[in-house]
């Protein structure tokens, strides 16, 4: 249930830094953790964490 908790928090920081909506946002989620083989759970954690993406 963590994971899911801080999905949802990187959800709503990225759909802030980007000014997109949170199914936007979620989809920016899946491509990144595609792109860099990073489970989304970890991803979303370092996104809260660090306010965004790493290019």
């Amino acid at each position: 249930m963590r994971a899911a908790v801080v999905t949802e928090q990187a959800k709503g920081v990225l759909a802030a830094r980007f000014a997109c909506t949170p199914e936007q946002a979620l989809f920016l989620l899946h491509e990144h953790s595609r792109r860099t083989s990073l489970p989304i759970a970890v991803l979303a954690h370092q996104v809260v964490r660090h306010r965004g993406l790493a290019a």
